[in-house]
């Protein structure tokens, strides 16, 4: 099984999801099964808590919603851009790497 790893990257979908990502946290993709609209779909997520530093547990994502990093470990926070999903789906199902880091 492929991971991938994003960072400094867009991702797409805060009117949905309304989390703001981290800053300068690599970022978990996976393939969103089930999505009808884009079968290649892929979503960026926040690492679960455990692979978080200590040192950013509690760093402010966003002061309107009283986020912190703590409080939206482990959730989705978006899509990868759609012109993109379909090279992310080929790239998780591939056996050829372990690791990708973009």
């Amino acid at each position: 099984m492929v991971k991938i790893i994003i960072g400094n990257a867009v991702v797409k979908g805060y009117h949905i999801f309304q989390i703001r990502p981290p800053p300068t946290l690599y970022l978990p993709v996976t393939k969103e099964y089930g999505n009808t609209h884009d079968p290649n779909a892929c979503l960026v997520w926040v690492p679960e808590i455990g692979s978080i530093p200590q040192h950013m547990i509690n760093i402010v994502t966003d002061i309107k919603r009283g986020e912190t990093v703590h409080t939206i470990a482990g959730l989705p926070i978006g899509r990868v851009p759609e012109g993109f999903s379909l090279v992310f789906t080929d790239l998780l199902s591939s056996s050829a790497v372990d690791k990708i880091e973009w």
